[in-house]
């Protein structure tokens, strides 16, 4: 999963650079709410039914944030996420087998945090805000794969409805009444599951 990370935050970082007129005025303290897509990242193993499973899929959703600027330094945030396209399963079905079939569907993904974060100024008006993230989430997940060759006719089923503490970072380019957020953030991480996501969204001050 080592390569995707890389790719996906030069491509965060790609986009956050191409967009660097987005940022004309400093942002104010106060309420914010937020819009955009989550990608995940899953790796998920286990057993069903004696089927050894490691599986890897990548389905996509949309996140939904709110959040407040408790000052200069810090704010707090609540956020939720659902799945809005399903992923085929990759990877390894038994002793031999490989999945042809079967994804994965996010049902749900929401959590809160507090946000330690540093605003650089670039000249009279642009803004770029780095900050750490780091809360509590519960997700809700569920898929299948199967593996149906004439000599292995093979199907796993498998669910993650778990909670636990999350963490992550990202970067934001302030506007005057908005700003584009870019993130990283690592969900779930022990032997049988491991979830990341990766976010573009617009937040709106208010």
């Amino acid at each position: 999963m080592r390569h995707r990370k890389v790719a996906a935050a030069s491509g965060m970082l790609a986009l956050a650079l191409a967009t660097g007129s987005f940022a004309q005025d400093s942002k104010r303290p106060g309420l914010y709410v937020g819009l955009g897509l989550e990608l995940f990242d899953l790796e998920v193993q286990g057993t069903d039914n004696g089927t050894d499973f490691d599986l890897q899929s990548r389905p996509l959703g949309i996140v939904g944030r709110v959040g407040y600027n408790i000052g200069e330094y810090v704010a707090v945030e609540a956020f939720a996420s659902t799945g809005i396209h399903e992923d085929p399963n990759e990877g390894d079905i038994g002793v031999g087998g490989k999945s042809r079939s079967g994804e994965t569907e996010l049902k749900s993904i929401y959590g809160a945090a507090i946000r330690p974060q540093y605003t650089f100024t670039f000249g009279e008006t642009t803004q770029l805000t780095t900050y750490l993230v780091g809360g509590y989430a519960q997700y809700d997940l569920e898929g299948s794969a199967g593996d149906n060759t004439a000599s292995n006719n093979l199907r796993v089923d498998f669910t993650r409805d778990d909670s636990g503490e999350y963490f992550g970072g990202g970067i934001q380019i302030n506007g005057d009444v908005a700003s584009l957020q870019l993130q990283y953030v690592t969900y779930q991480s022990e032997d049988d599951t491991d979830l990341e996501g990766f976010q573009a969204s617009v937040n709106r001050y208010f």
